[in-house]
């Protein structure tokens, strides 16, 4: 990911050339060429469940300027939209794979992504609390939790179609299922692999149509770093 990152390159707004580098999030103040107080935005999607929740907001508020954001996102679950044929079956074959084939592999980071993050250690509860990110610039951002379209049309994000080759090329990258297919070598490939036989079913379901429109539950939490009052005053 890295490499191809690289290779496309890009500029800040500021001009600069865009910068790629490895790091553990719970190590981000080690980057090569960052300072400390010295980034406005700290962005994580679909990761911060695995982070050690002490240690990456000790970092994060080495490193954030008096004012700046932290963004956390996470997607969870999917969900088949309502006009889809058989929607009620395509959901509960969706749900089966999720929560029956694939719960024996779920962990508990899988599972603070579910939840859409409620259960995500967050700054003032954290060992010890950091009272740099206080609850009252504190901001939680949802959509369709539980499958239920906030805005009662589409998913957050657009509610294009996709193919069910393209659907299983999304289940393949997931945690659960990788883990899943370790531990079921011999079904790789076939007909019993737990990916397949849910999208078969689905096939089925669907009686001809071509595309499905799938979307997620989706989270964003926001921490602003607190401004010293000093600061404020001066």
């Amino acid at each position: 990911m890295i490499a191809a990152a690289t290779s496309l390159g890009g500029k800040t707004e500021s001009g600069k050339a865009v910068c790629f580098e490895i790091s553990p999030a719970e190590e981000c103040s080690k980057v090569p060429g960052v300072e400390p107080e010295s980034v406005d935005l700290l962005t994580a999607a679909m990761a911060a469940h695995w982070f050690d929740m002490d240690a990456f907001w000790s970092e994060a508020a080495q490193v954030l300027k008096p004012g700046g954001t932290i963004a956390l996102w996470t997607c969870a679950s999917c969900y088949c939209h309502p006009s889809t044929t058989n929607a009620a079956e395509v959901q509960r074959i969706l749900f089966r794979l999720e929560r029956e084939s694939l719960a024996p592999y779920e962990l508990p980071p899988n599972r603070i992504s579910r939840d859409l993050y409620d259960n995500l250690l967050l700054p003032w509860n954290a060992k010890p609390p950091n009272i740099n990110f206080p609850p009252s610039l504190f901001v939680r951002r949802e959509w369709d939790r539980d499958g239920i379209l906030s805005n009662g049309e589409d998913f957050f994000g657009g509610s294009d179609g996709t193919s069910l080759q393209g659907l299983e090329k999304e289940f393949s990258t997931a945690s659960m299922v990788t883990r899943w297919r370790a531990a079921n070598p011999e079904l790789l490939n076939s007909d019993k692999d737990c990916v397949r036989k849910a999208l078969s079913d689905i096939k089925e379901a669907l009686q001809g149509q071509q595309t499905i429109v799938i979307g997620h539950g989706t989270a964003l939490l926001l921490f602003k770093k607190s401004v010293p009052f000093q600061q404020i005053s001066n």
